[in-house]
Parts: structure tokens; C-alpha cells; sequence
């Protein structure tokens, strides 16, 4: 499900899908081109807020409704764990993408950074996959807080939010060295849930805390 600032809560209307899973996105964006309408809201955080709306309103349910992996994966992290998904933490991505044409390629995600982003001069008949650990672009996702930049390395979330998901972070003429373009949001939902799970770690044994989601 795609963050939508001005939405309902996106728990209710997933429950009445009857989903039992779900991954809250951020909508495609980049430095290059800016972030979608709503960011433009004055002094706002729109999609930070929205993303704090539905974990509260995910947080309270009981039982719980819906596993939403974003929130499961940035708790995994705060709890000392690796992230398991791409849009946040630094663990390296190890997946490529053939193409019906035999290309070997970076994932999809990263077509809406610029045309051609996923491209590598490999093909199937003529490489193997164990060459693709060595072309640079794929190298990048492979080495942690080496491919972030000053900004993010000067964040004290740098470790949990890992730059956000690669694309957001695009700007021609430095690549993809930058902050995830939703930066501050991403800031705003990480700080809430930690002081989220450090007050539920200090509350009484039986109210459950969100890690048990």
C-alpha cells in the first residue's frame, strides 16, 4: 500500500480487505526530480505524520490485524536485528533481475530514478551471476554505510534508516550519494517508533509491544 497523507488510517481499510499482510511505500520519488504534491504543505512532514498515524492505530490493535513490513523491519533493527527489506536498513540487496532478452539487470525498483538505471552491460549467455558481485553499481548496494553520504552519515538513525530505498535518493551529478528524499518523514516515523517500543519496554509484562507483531 502507497503512503497517501489525508487518507484514513491505511490499518482500517486494509482489515476490511481482510489482508493479513502489508508493505507501506513511500511513492516513487528522487532528489533529481522532488518529492510528490503533498510534500509541498508548509513546515510539514505529510507523509511522516500519515506513517505515525497508521502505527499508532497499527501499535493498538488487539490482537493484531495486519503484519506491515516497514514498521516490523525498523523494529527488527532498534532490537539489534538486520533489516530484511530493501527500503530501510543497510543490508546488502541480493537480488538481480533477468531480462526476457537474457540482460542481467538491478531490480525494477530503480527505474524510477532515471532511464536505464537497472542496466549492466551482463547478459546470460555470456556471464556469470557471481560477475554481477563485481560491477560497480551492484557493488554500491553490497557496501553498507559506505555508500551513504556525509549527511547520512552525520544522521545518529543512519544504522536503521541505511539512506531509505536507493532511488529516493538519486540526483544527477551525485548519483545516488545522498539522502533519501524523504529524509525527514523517514526520520519522524524511526524516532517515533523507538520511543514507541522504549515505552512499551518499560510498561507493565502483560500490555504487548509492537515487536510481537
Amino acid at each position: 500500500m502507497r503512503a497517501r497523507p489525508g487518507q484514513r488510517s491505511g490499518e482500517d481499510l486494509r482489515g476490511a480487505a481482510g489482508a493479513r499482510s502489508a508493505d507501506d511505500r513511500l511513492p516513487a520519488a528522487a532528489r533529481e526530480l522532488g518529492l510528490p504534491s503533498a510534500r509541498l504543505v508548509a513546515d510539514g512532514l505529510p507523509y511522516g505524520d500519515w506513517l505515525v498515524a497508521v502505527f499508532e492505530r497499527w501499535r493498538s490493535a488487539r490482537p493484531r490485524e495486519t503484519r506491515v513490513r516497514l514498521f516490523n523491519e525498523i523494529i527488527r533493527q532498534l532490537c539489534g536485528s538486520p533489516s530484511r527489506s530493501e527500503s530501510i536498513g543497510l543490508a546488502p540487496v541480493a537480488v538481480v533481475v533477468v531480462e526476457t532478452d537474457g540482460g542481467i539487470e538491478q531490480i525494477d525498483t530503480l527505474k524510477s530514478a532515471y532511464d536505464g538505471a537497472t542496466r549492466t552491460p551482463l547478459h546470460v549467455l555470456r556471464n556469470s551471476f557471481d560477475e554481477a558481485l563485481f560491477e560497480p553499481a551492484i557493488v554500491a548496494r553490497q557496501i553498507g554505510r559506505d555508500a551513504l553520504s556525509e549527511t547520512c552519515l552525520s544522521c545518529d538513525l543512519a544504522g536503521i534508516c541505511g539512506g531509505g530505498l536507493y532511488p529516493h535518493r538519486y540526483r544527477s551529478g551525485s548519483g545516488f550519494r545522498n539522502p533519501s528524499v524523504y529524509s525527514r518523514d523517514l526520520y519522524r516515523l524511526i524516532t517515533h517508533i523507538r520511543s514507541a517500543l522504549r515505552e512499551e519496554l518499560a510498561a507493565p509484562a502483560s500490555r504487548p509491544s509492537p515487536a510481537e507483531a
